[in-house]
């Protein structure tokens, strides 16, 4: 008797639980979507355009709002016959391509554009070549510093044109080998003025080097033009040796030459210099430790590259290394 109370007991108290369940819940699919939904609070993201003009929204802008978003495509910028095209990962700039130039230097005259349009096609075809390495913000913040200085540009008369002329020279070399003699004139042919090696250049970017890809001469364009933007946008002599800190190494400037070593590996090298740039960064601020690691450049091995251009490096290093430390 006790028994079948207790089971009746159970299966009531399961029947109430049910009609409470059932009086709380929808008995449809549409009660279901008619509830009123909690609104969903998500973080703003900045919205890119798909095109526009740069006038109204700069490229810095534009790499910044790619960088938030986590944006992934292909940024093509226009400006007359000018085409820049920076491509991003997940919002990260791993890629670019300006003229002749690429990677940072892309970058850099792609955020000097005030004008210009702009396209962005998150459904375009990613290359597989990776020329920019640090994170947008960096690239950006550099790129700003730059054109601080480019903002007031040094008279003609502080400019060391004859060195100018050596350092073009010395990448002309680098690049082209025994095949730069027709660069080399031009170059030297041009008159101390900005105006005048700036048409130097564009000849070298339209004029054909017999046995030389025309993309290694628009590459070296592109460096040449960027060597000039620097020249004289500050004062070189700042940058280059003078008789009186060659002998010193307290007042070498080793930085500089770490750089101007490193853009001639760059124009001898292409894509394939990065062993070499690492080598050069490694070596300490004398002349003892750089000359080590020009003779382990000579000795050492890059895939795809010819053993004879690293020897033809080395030689230029060395020279550079001479000039600047007597």
């Amino acid at each position: 008797m006790n028994t079948w109370i207790l089971v009746a007991a159970a299966v009531g108290l399961c029947l109430i639980v049910v009609v409470l369940i059932g009086t709380r819940r929808p008995r449809t699919i549409q009660a279901e979507l008619d509830r009123p939904q909690r609104p969903r609070q998500t973080p703003a993201t900045p919205e890119l355009n798909p095109s526009g003009s740069l006038a109204q929204t700069s490229v810095r802008t534009l790499l910044l709002t790619m960088q938030s978003s986590r944006a992934t495509g292909t940024l093509t910028l226009t400006r007359d016959d000018e085409i820049c095209s920076l491509y991003v990962l997940f919002g990260h700039l791993f890629h670019a391509t300006c003229g002749g130039v690429e990677g940072e230097q892309a970058v850099q005259v792609a955020l000097s554009w005030p004008d210009g349009s702009y396209a962005f096609d998150p459904r375009a075809t990613l290359p597989t070549a990776e020329t920019v390495t640090r994170p947008t913000a960096q690239v950006v913040a550099d790129a700003d510093s730059f054109a601080t200085a480019v903002s007031s540009p040094r008279s003609p008369e502080s400019v060391d044109w004859s060195g100018l002329l050596n350092r073009m020279q010395q990448l002309a070399d680098a690049a082209l080998g025994n095949r730069s003699g027709k660069v080399k004139e031009m170059l030297g042919a041009a008159q101390p003025s900005r105006a005048s090696f700036t048409q130097a250049i564009d000849r070298i970017a339209n004029t054909p080097v017999t046995f030389v890809d025309p993309a290694r001469v628009d590459t070296l364009a592109g460096q040449l033009r960027r060597i000039l933007d620097e020249a004289t946008a500050f004062d070189p002599r700042a940058h280059l040796p003078t008789t009186e800190t060659m002998t010193s190494p307290t007042h070498q400037d080793w930085p500089a030459l770490l750089s101007h070593m490193q853009q001639l590996a760059d124009a001898a090298l292409g894509n394939r210099s990065g062993k070499v740039k690492e080598m050069l960064g490694a070596a300490q601020p004398s002349r003892a430790s750089f000359t080590q690691a020009i003779d382990r450049i000579a000795n050492t091995s890059v895939m795809f590259v010819d053993p004879a251009r690293l020897d033809t490096l080395a030689g230029q290093l060395r020279r550079i290394l001479d000039e600047a430390t007597g």
